[in-house]
């Protein structure tokens, strides 16, 4: 079983369900839940609606299922009905097994039994900036942050924003001088399971023994979102690394301090 939520993508002006690490080999039977502000849509998926490549990721980490609205149709109500006319056409075998109102008894009881711990973080960053937006917009606002604070701290420097020779971004966020810069950001987060406070970088592409022979990167800038502000660190290349099995020579490494 696989759950996601109807979001907003803006660089395609569009809605979206997106569904990560499927891996078809491992199950017999796929059930995704369609969370969206009104309804939880569950359907039976026939392996084939939407489902995409990660590139060398996918033999790995699995494949995504992506469902999309039509592009420029802002309206998510119009965008849901449009993937359900797909999910329900009959060129597939995908088959809508129950819809309830996320206002059902059991919806609500579901949601209150996994508010408390967000509770605690909605209250602990009340009124702080930023923390109404979502992660992804407020990732893109830290990130501009940075670089500001960088061409502040460096200002006969030249920086360029990377791209492929085909177009696509490079595997770091900018250049400075030549040194290619990547910045991370992390939320200050309360852990329950250990009873403390704990900051978790992820997909950071250290070098790895047999996949990257150096680092994707020459100067990795982390910033630190917390109720009492940003907190911008060059990292030393050691402190906090973790692995994530098998998935980090594609995904790249975390970081995480407690």
């Amino acid at each position: 079983c696989k759950s996601s939520q109807l979001t907003w993508q803006a660089s395609k002006k569009l809605w979206r369900f997106q569904f990560r690490e499927i891996k078809p080999c491992l199950f017999d039977d796929l059930v995704l839940v369609l969370y969206t502000p009104s309804k939880l849509y569950v359907v039976q998926h026939d392996g084939r609606l939407g489902l995409s490549k990660c590139g060398i990721a996918a033999a790995i980490q699995g494949h995504d299922i992506q469902l999309y609205g039509r592009r420029n149709v802002t309206c998510w109500q119009d965008a849901c009905s449009a993937i359900l006319d797909k999910i329900n056409s009959s060129s597939n075998s995908c088959r809508l097994v129950a819809e309830l109102s996320t206002s059902d008894l059991r919806v609500q009881r579901a949601m209150q039994s996994f508010a408390s711990g967000g509770a605690f973080i909605q209250k602990t960053y009340s009124g702080v900036p930023m923390a109404s937006m979502s992660a992804a917009l407020r990732g893109r606002r830290i990130q501009s942050l940075v670089l500001l604070v960088d061409r502040i701290l460096n200002p006969s420097s030249t920086f360029v924003h990377p791209l492929m020779e085909d177009g696509r971004e490079a595997s770091f966020d900018w250049l400075r001088d030549g040194s290619r810069v990547e910045c991370k950001h992390a939320q200050l987060c309360w852990k329950n399971s250990m009873n403390c406070w704990s900051i978790a970088f992820s997909g950071i592409k250290f070098a790895c023994p047999g996949y990257r022979s150096t680092a994707c990167f020459d100067d990795l800038l982390l910033a630190i979102y917390s109720p009492l502000g940003t907190h911008i660190w060059r990292h030393s290349g050691t402190l906090g690394i973790s692995t994530v099995g098998s998935r980090t020579t594609s995904e790249g490494h975390n970081l995480i301090v407690h």
